[in-house]
This record gives structure tokens, sequence and C-alpha cells, in this order.
């Protein structure tokens, strides 16, 4: 086993902790993005059925 001065292990263990923040902050903002996408594709969808609708139904 390495000898770490407690200077070391402070910072191993900050930069242990900005990491895992740094994951979990990433893992939020994807399932934000993720959620977004499929609201945006629901919207599109939505849109799309209701111009072909109209669409029929007018013409």
């Amino acid at each position: 086993m390495k000898f770490r001065t407690p200077w070391q292990i402070h910072k191993y263990r900050k930069d242990k902790k900005e990491l895992e923040f740094k994951i979990r902050d990433a893992g939020r903002r994807h399932q934000q993005t993720l959620e977004e996408h499929l609201r945006l594709e629901l919207i599109a969808l939505n849109m799309e059925y209701r111009y072909k609708y109209f669409k029929d139904y007018k013409g």
C-alpha cells in the first residue's frame, strides 16, 4: 500500500465526490433531455395527425 499524506487523501475524496456529483447531474440532464425529446416527439405526432385530419376534412 502506498503512503499517502492527509492532503492527498483529502484531494482524492474531494475529486471522487465531485466526479460522483457530475455523473449524477449528467444522469439527471440525460433523463430530462430524454423526457423533453419524447414530449417533443409526441407534440410533433399530434400536430401531424391534426394536419392530416384537417386537410382531409377541409379538402
